[in-house]
């Protein structure tokens, strides 16, 4: 119940009891992350933690399951180069005080990612009556303005400084995100879990390997891929390549 409250930032009281005294939490925030094993993960999913709300609040990551492999086109060292300094230039953000405070400041959502929040409410957390989502569904409702937050100020990181709102682009990303998250919920929720996007998109990264070691570059396979009509995202994340590339491979060769 303690959990509960908090994902609702409300008021909670913390016994101390070195001291038998109470502290009062105002305005309570907290991270928890974790690892478990699908197999015993699914045996803890039980109707009475479901009825509660609790299971409703966690975001489930489940990769799919793939043999380790090296990577097709080497190790590339200037990418791991280019993580390094976006997490050191995130860290040299000072964040500003007022009376040694944090300024607490509240981001909106333009116009633009408004309309996109609200169509996306009317179409797939309102408008499909899936019975077995309707109470996983709605918790995302406040989550896609989470991760669209978080985004906004990784974006920021060009720039070096912090952001203003929350555009467009962060809210239709973090609505990706959550659309992941489902997908992962139905994996370890359901016996019978349907096929998810990132499912398909690992049984196409695989066939994407398996025409490389077949001696086929990389156009060909792309070009192989939309022949079968696949559609031009799930191409641009099985093969690593942007999307504009495979657009242009497309137009190219009027597939």
């Amino acid at each position: 119940q303690r959990l509960l409250s908090i994902f609702s930032n409300q008021q909670i009281s913390y016994d101390r009891k070195s001291d038998d005294s109470s502290e009062l939490i105002l305005n309570p925030f907290l991270t928890l992350l974790g690892g478990i094993q699908p197999k015993v993960l699914k045996d803890l999913m039980t109707e009475s933690r479901k009825a509660n709300g609790f299971i409703s609040r966690l975001l489930f990551a489940y990769p799919i399951e793939e043999v380790r492999r090296a990577p097709i086109r080497g190790y590339n060292c200037k990418k791991e180069k280019a993580y390094e300094d976006y997490i050191l230039n995130f860290t040299s953000i000072e964040t500003p005080l007022i009376n040694n405070t944090v300024d607490t400041k509240v981001l909106p959502l333009n116009d633009k990612a408004k309309k996109v929040y609200e169509d996306w409410l009317n179409d797939y957390i309102y408008g499909e009556r899936d019975k077995d989502l309707i109470e996983y569904k709605a918790k995302l409702e406040g989550y896609a303005i989470r991760i669209g937050l978080i985004l906004a100020f990784a974006r920021s990181m060009e720039v070096k400084k912090i952001p203003t709102e929350i555009g467009e682009k962060d809210l239709i990303f973090a609505i990706e995100i959550c659309h992941y998250f489902v997908g992962s919920y139905k994996r370890v929720s359901f016996k019978d879990a349907p096929i998810t996007k990132e499912m398909k998109i690992e049984k196409l990264r695989k066939r994407a390997l398996k025409m490389y070691k077949d001696g086929k570059n990389h156009d060909e396979i792309i070009q192989k891929l939309l022949k079968e009509g696949v559609v031009n995202a799930h191409i641009a994340e099985a093969t690593e390549t942007p999307p504009s590339t495979v657009n242009l491979i497309k137009q190219r060769n009027k597939l």
